[in-house]
């Protein structure tokens, strides 16, 4: 089973579709008793309300792998929704107008478990809501792949016309830059337009596919930058990376940065509902993110002094207020 069945929808409008993860871990260890919050485990079964809760397991299992424990279900069925639906949305979007609009279900959640949501039982964004911020940003950069050819897509939902000039970059894991390229870009109002196209063997320049990937900025900063991984995250040779993380003096941001790519860096407070500005976001090697904190529903209004840090392929490491870790 697999998300990228999404390629072959070329329905008018798409009136529902999303795939389920699990919820937080505040939201999750506030609900499950403690010591049951077990992979495989009832309380965790018991939370999961799809008619066929085995397609989360088979989805994870074509995309991450199948997880070992009940860290690793956390950050694969999130990554695995964010990832789904990112890809759902962005063929969606390239499609306008023969395809005119894409609904995911769901945002919210009445439930502290395994769900389509993309907002937890307690009001905390999962993965897919800080994906969803970039794949429905009004202009949106992407990249069309057909197993051997790709075209990059500039999709623009403006009301003025759009000028930009677009950047391709293929970088390695370890920060390396193996090519770069840009064109300008212009799009009608409400347009979209293939900026470049090109064979996938001509963009990865004798690469590994499983060790680069591709960042689509706009030069004039329009959009977010985009991260484009060339495989499945089961077959990524990403690096062992070190992560250090400081909470800023005042308490309301947060500093991380890592020697390597870190994929899926996630940020949380342990026993506070606490929500970041940016979180489940990759941070390229030797580059660090400043990301600001707010209380979450229900959190006391007092200024973090520690939090902690981890991602899929590095250690978890915790900071304090002025104090930086690794």
């Amino acid at each position: 089973m697999s998300f990228r069945h999404y390629l072959r929808d070329t329905a008018r409008f798409i009136s529902e579709f999303g795939m389920h993860a699990a919820a937080n871990r505040y939201t999750l260890e506030r609900w499950v008793p403690e010591g049951k919050l077990v992979w495989g485990g009832r309380e965790l079964a018991y939370r999961n309300k799809d008619a066929h809760p085995e397609k989360g397991t088979l989805l994870m299992a074509g995309y991450t792998g199948v997880p070992e424990d009940a860290e690793q279900y956390l950050l694969f069925s999130m990554l695995t929704q964010a990832e789904g639906l990112r890809l759902g949305a962005e063929h969606y979007r390239r499609r306008k107008m023969a395809t005119s609009g894409a609904l995911i279900w769901q945002l919210n959640d009445c439930w502290p478990g395994t769900s389509w949501s993309i907002i937890d039982y307690e009001g905390l964004p999962k993965a897919a809501y800080y994906y969803a911020r970039r794949f429905f940003h009004p202009y949106l950069l992407t990249l069309e792949e057909d197993g051997e050819n790709w075209v990059l897509w500039a999709v623009w939902d403006g009301r003025e016309f759009l000028t930009d000039v677009v950047l391709l970059e293929v970088r390695d894991f370890y920060g390396r830059v193996l090519r770069t390229e840009q064109w300008p870009v212009e799009a009608a109002p409400g347009g979209r337009r293939a900026v470049a196209r090109g064979s996938r063997r001509d963009l990865l320049g004798g690469a590994d596919s499983r060790e680069v990937f591709v960042v689509l900025r706009s030069l004039h900063g329009k959009t977010p930058d985009r991260f484009v991984y060339l495989c499945d995250q089961k077959d990524m040779r990403l690096p062992e990376v070190r992560l250090r993380v400081e909470v800023d003096e005042g308490g309301r941001a947060v500093r991380v940065e890592s020697d390597g790519h870190a994929r899926m860096v996630v940020l949380e407070v342990p026993g506070r509902p606490v929500v970041f500005e940016d979180n489940f976001f990759d941070l390229p090697a030797r580059t660090s993110r400043t990301v600001r904190v707010w209380p979450g529903p229900g959190d006391s209004p007092e200024p973090l002094d520690r939090v902690a840090v981890r991602c899929l392929n590095g250690k978890a490491a915790a900071g304090k207020s002025g104090d930086p870790r690794g």
